[in-house]
């Protein structure tokens, strides 16, 4: 055993300890002394039987045990107590989700794999609303206008969940649900600085008066680079960054069955530039996004709800190495809830989304939108039909159809039995079928690239002629998936539950990107080669995640491990992806003491994350150790002292899509966070 292994070994061992230790000693005191309680409007004593009820497997609310999907759900006191700072580091912790940190602004994460920061094949959605960039697809976690402290709960859904939300909900969905102004109200002002002199802070005012409510919230990020947190002279990474976001939301009741709500938010970044595709230049990064959407909910009558909802995500971005563009999304929807008999349920709805793609071709290296402006539409019809057959017997069949004006129609299907061992509902077993698809977006279909130009007096060279060539491919198919899925949730006593969900999934037509042309003379310095995407391999992929929790009122337990595997029919084809880690385990707890203290603990552990043909680079062994002590003062005053990623000084390099060069980044730190809550 090597001294690296050893360390992290007694690290993980007395970490371990001291947390058993903390919870003995809380259940070893008198009852008559003080016992920390969950912050008001907190999830902490749940169990699955008293979870909140999940929205994102069937667009509407109902309990996590009759879900037909495989659910975990963080709630916002695993993010508060939790002290991580960003929604992937969060998500880290949830059961079958692989996260990459390709630098400190740019994470890969997604469902059961294939996750990269250029990949679309998770679908990530902010309370229900697409927040997928609409040219190269992927979540853009860090330049959304989304602060942690007003997430009221992150649903993350295994397995393909096209029927109920459409183009690529392909191996999963994250639906990022935030707090309601009712649910916030009072004045927050938090601020967190950590050792590596990153700085996050949120000023937050939310009210009620009357039939009208309103959250806004306003702050400011700073993080270093990677080489100056590291101290490094060997590479430069100029992965800093300097961001401030605003978030705001209003809600009114119109008597007693109609609610109009409506809101917006504004991210600014300035970052340091990254390698792209052979190309590095010395220039920041600029990055604005606007979110804003406006929603009627109303009630018909006892058995007919629904809403109709208008949603805008539009952003302008500089990325020297990349492109200069904007984004212009326009989403329309509606949703009808009917009760249509005793045990017959239907949710029926649809939407359409208008986006209109512009890049700015400023010199000849730049990654451009060969048809721009790229004016594309998108539109779907969906059902969802539940019957409760018995008591103890449910089924459910969603189904979806899309047309796609870039590529072509498809549809999405899921079905579902789902029954109960005790009349009490305290033992479900769950099995399903899934079909879902992936659209390539505009940026995958439409991209022309060319890098490193040579001159023209080369011989047997051509006039114009680049050392990297990447072509459109206008004809390329949806990708394809079939799932078949089963699952257990069982309350095994009061405080103690479990969940174990299986899953088998069949991949076709996975796009990646192949070298059509190669030119090779003895007098150019490198061979010329000329890339398209296309449609390559298919794949299998199978597995499960086993979820253990045991909550009182003096703490909580919970420990997951994970099996995913995922082969390639061929494994030379690329999939513009990494494949998901096949061993991960981890464990959380949290301890409520004497005097208003809480202790906080997580662990997750993943062994190699492999690369593809397109991407010759396996990410090493990830473990993450976070640890943190809360006390909360006068009621109105909190402080937090914790330590990130205990186990690692830095992490290893990983290679991103399109990137030739890659670097560590910066480990462990300890941070202290002061909160004023009025």
């Amino acid at each position: 055993m090597s001294k690296r292994t050893f360390a992290h070994a007694v690290a993980i061992l007395l970490g371990t300890c001291l947390f058993i230790t903390c919870v003995a000693g809380v259940r070893a005191d008198a009852a008559e002394e003080q016992v920390s309680k969950p912050r008001k409007g907190g999830d902490e004593l749940l169990v699955f039987e008293d979870l909140p009820s999940v929205v994102t497997a069937s667009r509407k609310a109902q309990p996590i045990r009759a879900s037909s999907m495989a659910v975990s759900v963080v709630t916002a006191d695993d993010i508060h107590y939790g002290g991580q700072t960003t929604v992937p580091e969060v998500l880290q912790f949830v059961p079958g989700v692989d996260v990459l940190e390709i630098d400190r602004n740019r994470y890969a994460a997604g469902v059961r794999g294939l996750h990269e920061f250029f990949s679309d094949r998770t679908l990530t959605l902010i309370d229900g609303r697409n927040a997928e960039s609409p040219i190269f697809g992927g979540a853009e976690w860090l330049r959304y206008p989304l602060f942690m402290e007003d997430i009221e709960r992150i649903e993350v859904v295994r397995g393909p969940g096209g029927a109920a939300w459409g183009p690529n909900a392909f191996n999963g969905v994250i639906n990022v649900i935030k707090k309601k102004p009712e649910d916030a109200l009072g004045v927050l002002v938090s601020s967190t600085v950590d050792l590596h002199g990153d700085t996050y802070s949120q000023a937050r005012w939310a009210a009620k008066k009357d039939q009208w409510s309103w959250r806004t919230s306003a702050g400011y990020a700073n993080r270093r680079s990677s080489d100056d947190v590291l101290r490094r002279n060997d590479f430069d990474s100029r992965d800093f960054m300097d961001g401030a976001s605003f978030d705001g939301e209003a809600r009114r009741k119109i008597g007693r069955d109609t609610e109009v709500s409506f809101g917006a938010g504004y991210n600014y970044q300035d970052e340091g530039g990254f390698e792209f595709v052979n190309l590095y230049l010395n220039s920041d990064l600029t990055y604005q996004t606007t979110r804003a959407f406006a929603r009627v909910d109303h009630k018909l009558s006892e058995k007919i709800s629904g809403y109709v909802q208008w949603s805008g995500n539009y952003s302008k971005n500089d990325l020297p190495a990349v492109q200069k563009g904007s984004t212009n999304e326009n989403i329309a929807e509606a949703q009808v809830n009917i009760e249509a008999a005793k045990r017959h349920n239907l949710t029926i709805g649809g939407n359409v989304r208008w986006m209109d793609l512009k890049t700015e071709v400023r010199r000849a290296s730049d990654t451009r939108l060969f048809s721009a402006p790229l004016n594309e539409t998108v539109a779907g019809l969906f059902g969802i039909y539940r019957f409760d057959a018995t008591d103890r017997l449910s089924f459910e069949v969603q189904g979806r159809g899309d047309r796609y004006s870039g590529t072509q129609d498809d549809w999405s299907t899921r079905a579902a039995a789902i029954f109960s061992l005790d009349e009490a509902h305290r033992h479900t077993l769950r099995v399903s079928g899934a079909k879902a698809f992936r659209s390539p977006l505009g940026g995958l279909r439409d991209t022309y690239l060319q890098r490193g130009a040579i001159p023209a007096f080369f011989p047997f060279v051509p006039p114009g002629l680049f050392a990297i060539t990447i072509l459109p491919n206008h004809n390329l198919k949806n990708e394809e998936t079939w799932a078949l899925e089963a699952g257990y949730t069982g309350q095994l006593s009061k405080h103690l539950s479990v969940r174990f969900d299986a899953f088998y999934q069949r991949y076709e037509d996975l796009i990646g990107f192949k070298v059509v042309n190669t030119v090779s003379n003895p007098f150019l310095p490198v061979d010329l080669i000329t890339q398209q995407p296309f449609n390559g391999t298919g794949a299998d992929a199978w597995g499960g995640e086993l979820e253990f929790a045991y909550s009182d009122k003096r703490g909580k337990l919970s420990a997951w491990a994970a099996y995913n595997d995922f082969e390639l029919d061929h494994p030379e084809d690329p999939i513009r992806a990494y494949r998901p880690a096949k061993v991960k385990f981890g464990f959380s707890g949290r301890a409520f003491l004497p005097h208003e203290v809480v202790l906080n603990l997580n662990f997750r552990y993943a062994d190699v994350t492999r690369g593809d043909a397109n991407n010759n680079y396996n990410a090493q062994v990830l473990n993450r150790l976070d640890f943190s002590v809360t006390k909360r003062l006068y009621e109105h005053y909190e402080f937090s002292l914790g330590v990130n990623d205990l186990l690692n000084a830095s992490k290893d390099p990983v290679k991103g899509l399109g990137n030739s060069t890659f670097h560590e980044t910066p480990g462990r730190t300890i941070y202290l966070r002061f909160q004023m809550k009025f």
